[in-house]
């Protein structure tokens, strides 16, 4: 299994993106983006009650040895969101997350984003991860798990080739009842 990462200047262009790494005058945009509550209400990361709560989730999250990338704005620069993939201690399938800010919401900058960045995650990464499974037929996986109220979210993934592969009821991360998380799962094209 492949064990390199993306050099810290990977770029990843799309017609209307630049998925890159995270700068540190990125901060204050990504901060804006994890204490919205709408872009919150559908997540269990925790949200950054300050910006050094943000400034630590950056160092975490864009470490060398994680494939995350800002999801940017081409012509203006914009930081609009983050997409992610790593290997959590939950599940041994390498499992993608995302957020997008909502004035960028249906706009179809998601649906592009995740495109590209599979594509490239699949170059870099042919085999998966090291230390991921296969799935149940041997095949290079990679998964998501979205509450399955979140619509849009499900829609982005079904667009993007992810199918269901199983659900799981959890706890609420805000203290409700339980919820439902729908599992979907995308391989590696042949």
């Amino acid at each position: 299994m492949s064990t390199s990462f993306p050099a810290s200047n990977l770029t990843i262009p799309t017609p209307r993106l630049l998925l890159r790494r995270a700068l540190s005058s990125d901060t204050e945009a990504i901060h804006q983006i994890r204490t919205h509550p709408n872009t919150t209400h559908w997540t269990k990361s925790t949200t950054s009650d300050s910006v050094s709560i943000t400034e630590e989730w950056i160092r975490r999250m864009f470490a060398p040895n994680k494939f995350s990338f800002l999801i940017t704005l081409l012509e203006s620069r914009e930081v609009i969101g983050f997409i992610s993939l790593n290997l959590p201690a939950h599940s041994p399938l390498p499992t993608i997350g995302y957020e997008i800010s909502p004035s960028h919401w249906n706009k179809g900058y998601l649906t592009e984003a995740l495109t590209a960045f599979l594509s490239i995650y699949w170059k870099i990464h042919p085999e998966g991860f090291e230390g991921s499974k296969r799935d149940e037929n041997g095949r290079a996986c990679v998964v998501a798990r979205v509450e399955e109220k979140n619509l849009a979210s499900l829609r982005v993934l079904e667009k993007v080739g992810f199918v269901a592969i199983g659900e799981e009821r959890v706890k609420d991360w805000y203290g409700g009842p339980d919820v439902l998380l729908k599992k979907l799962g995308i391989w590696k094209p042949e």
